[in-house]
């Protein structure tokens, strides 16, 4: 998860506000909502935890337990964050203490009766230098090791290749090379695997639809993919005295929740949707969250609009995070955090 202040294209829907138009039209299905599909329907992401070099580390270690706390509670799978780089050999090879270690989560999370969504996640010198040959080359060497590992598995696991690569050096262009490369090397063991693809500009729905004179995402001719996005928007309530900004953490200065607001939120759905129709492929939000510092109230309304937002539109969520910046879960009380549930659809 990387925050980003989203630059949409939304004037039609707050003239329409401004105009006294009503309201709940926004929230009307979309004819060209999402293409059915995406077998994850209520996801959580498992942050902070594989995503950190030392598990942890940021707060957060997987526990067996607490997958069958997230089955129980009515999600039906788990995205979960890999950093792999750090632990890759001269070779390439990936540490076999590290991958027996994420393979143990993988299969405590489907015998949870979870399903799973596996990734590469903060790719640093990748998303630093995406025209590296050294980077690239580790990144495809990653999957190769991945999809062999996990080539007996059934198609409760998804593979999502790389998340949230940002930075003026990105293209789309460069991004589906990097996408075909890694793709070449999980089909000759993993056929009909999904495999889940985002767009540059942090996995943006900008970066899916082309902004600033850089065209949009082309998915590979591949029928066993689909796509995310992210979303934290509006960024300055999301993301309200995050820590881990220092002086840069913005703040917001009223209550969240107003028409405009909701709208915005619905209008973004719509824009998923016609993306995902557009493709011909299923589509997932990936990631969308706030943080614990905002209102509890407030919280609540916008990841209960979100999710309303997405399953009017027929588009698959998984809400950031488990238990740590933008938790859903109280570590320290072992229990849900009170209107999650709730808020998500999933009972109180």
């Amino acid at each position: 998860m990387r925050g980003i202040k989203q630059a949409t294209a939304l004037a039609v829907a707050l003239c329409c506000l401004a105009a006294g138009c009503d309201p709940p039209a926004s929230a009307q299905a979309d004819p060209r909502r999402a293409v059915a599909g995406f077998p994850m329907q209520t996801c959580v992401n498992l942050g902070n935890a594989l995503e950190a070099e030392i598990e942890g580390s940021w707060g957060y270690a997987v526990r067996e337990e607490d997958l069958r706390r997230i089955a129980a509670a009515g999600f039906d799978g788990v995205r979960i964050p890999v950093r792999w780089d750090p632990h890759l050999g001269p070779t390439h090879a990936i540490d076999p203490v590290w991958m027996a270690r994420v393979q143990t989560v993988v299969d405590q999370a489907l015998a949870a009766g979870l399903m799973v969504q596996l990734n590469v996640h903060h790719f640093e010198g990748l998303i630093a230098a995406p025209d590296s040959a050294r980077e690239a080359a580790r990144f495809v060497s990653i999957w190769r090791q991945i999809a062999e590992r996990f080539q007996g598995y059934d198609d409760r696991l998804m593979f999502e290749l790389l998340n949230e690569p940002f930075g003026e050096g990105w293209s789309n262009e460069r991004l589906e090379q990097i996408h075909a490369a890694a793709l070449t090397v999980i089909r000759p063991t993993n056929p009909d695997r999904l495999v889940i693809l985002g767009a540059i500009r942090w996995n943006s729905l900008e970066g899916l639809e082309g902004y600033d004179g850089k065209r949009g995402y082309r998915p590979p001719p591949d029928p066993n993919t689909a796509l995310t996005f992210h979303s934290y928007a509006p960024y300055a309530f999301t993301h309200q005295g995050a820590d881990w900004l220092g002086a840069d953490a913005p703040s917001w200065n009223r209550a969240w929740g107003t028409a405009a607001d909701q709208a915005l939120s619905h209008a973004d759905a719509q824009r998923a949707a016609a993306l995902s129709h557009a493709a011909g492929l299923p589509i997932q939000l990936g990631e969308f969250g706030v943080i614990t510092e905002a209102p509890a109230s407030e919280r609540l309304a916008w990841l209960q609009t979100m999710r309303e937002a997405m399953e009017t539109q027929g588009i698959a969520w998984c809400v950031w995070d488990f238990a740590v910046a933008f938790a859903v879960y109280d570590q320290s009380r072992q229990a849900w955090i009170p209107g999650v549930r709730t808020a998500l659809g999933l009972g109180s």
